[in-house]
């Protein structure tokens, strides 16, 4: 990217960097190498920030003020199209509408465990609990069919078979497929975020916008500045180990009346934070005038 932006710059061709993030761990590593990098980034038109933290961090990296400016994150514009919304629906009828259903999404190698683990506590709890295991990386798919099968847990997987003759007997069903996360969360109560036991941490807009509780390990590195945002709106929950997450998603899935009023609140506090897309367009529009 230095070479492109150097060639760009010698074109007078604008080079605007769009929902811009810089975490710490990236910030220090540039500035070991600042001489190297210092030269193009000076050649960027714009950098469109996603909050102040991230323009800070470029800012410790040469960067004027000029050439920077906070629109928010375009993530928390993401919508899930009506058609999903109904697959999911409709999935969930196949699953048994009155089975109670956790998501563990976008695990990692070695939260499968802690996921099954966490099931096995829930279902004691809730004997018809359905689990969605959703890998964040789907070829792990036999893998972990393989450590359902010796945990003893009648399972379906989904890359190996699209029936679901087993729903009502099933305890997993493992999701190792690809572009399908929107049906899942269209059909979940809760969803235990994968990626924060064992790994730095992923986005959880997604579920929280289909208006589910979503509850994290400890490590969310990757995703701090939102998620300082949406547990202060009350709409996430990071947990500092496996059984404080295994209480919240218990007396979550115990709570009727809490499920169905998270819907509008999750939704609420969302809403307050949308609209990046329009303002980073309106930019996009001013600087390539002409």
């Amino acid at each position: 990217w230095p070479n492109m932006l150097t060639i760009c710059k010698a074109k007078d061709i604008p080079t605007i960097v769009v929902n811009a993030r810089l975490s710490e761990k990236s910030q220090q590593k540039y500035q070991r190498f600042q001489s190297l990098f210092s030269a193009p980034l000076q050649t960027l038109t714009h950098i469109l920030c996603q909050d102040e933290n991230d323009q800070r961090r470029f800012k410790t990296l040469g960067l004027n003020q000029a050439q920077l400016s906070v629109t928010g994150t375009v993530k928390f514009d993401i919508q899930f199209s009506e058609s999903i919304i109904n697959s999911g629906l409709s999935l969930r009828q196949q699953l048994g509408k009155q089975r109670p259903v956790v998501i563990a999404s976008s695990t990692h190698k070695g939260e499968d465990e802690i996921s099954i683990d966490i099931y096995k506590q829930l279902q004691k709890q809730h004997k018809d609990l359905l689990m969605l295991l959703i890998p964040r990386h789907p070829h792990r798919g036999d893998d972990i069919a393989k450590l359902l099968a010796e945990s003893n847990l009648d399972h379906v997987q989904r890359s190996k078979t699209k029936g679901l003759e087993q729903a009502s007997s099933m305890n997993v069903y493992l999701a190792d497929t690809l572009g399908e996360v929107g049906l899942w969360y269209a059909l979940a109560d809760v969803v235990l975020m994968g990626g924060t036991f064992t790994w730095a941490g992923h986005n959880p807009l997604e579920p929280l916008k289909a208006g589910k509780p979503t509850y994290s390990g400890p490590n969310m590195q990757n995703f701090r500045d939102m998620s300082d945002v949406l547990t202060k709106k009350g709409v996430l929950v990071i947990c500092e180990d496996e059984q404080e997450v295994t209480n919240h998603l218990n007396n979550a899935l115990s709570d009727k009346e809490f499920l169905s009023s998270f819907v509008e609140k999750s939704q609420t506090a969302i809403e307050s934070m949308t609209g990046a897309t329009d303002i980073v367009i309106t930019a996009l529009r001013a600087k390539i005038k002409g």
